[in-house]
């Protein structure tokens, strides 16, 4: 059982390194399934694609004048 409370708020306390906006998307990668185009659709994650490179970082600013994407979230 995860404590996805936990993350959640985890998540809250994160801002973008860049702009400060807190509380970035996580980037889910591959083949997005009906599932994830909703949830993206609806702001709560970001779509990496298919990447196919050992660079994939893990987070997106969600501030539409930023966007930067970045791997370790910093609280």
């Amino acid at each position: 059982m995860t404590n996805q409370g936990t993350a959640d708020r985890d998540l809250e306390s994160t801002h973008c390194p860049d702009c400060g906006t807190v509380a970035p998307l996580p980037i889910v990668y591959g083949y997005p399934g009906p599932h994830h185009i909703r949830a993206a659709l609806r702001g709560e994650i970001a779509l990496g694609g298919q990447v196919h490179s050992p660079v994939r970082p893990s987070f997106e600013c969600r501030n539409e004048h930023c966007g930067h994407t970045f791997d370790t979230p910093t609280l």
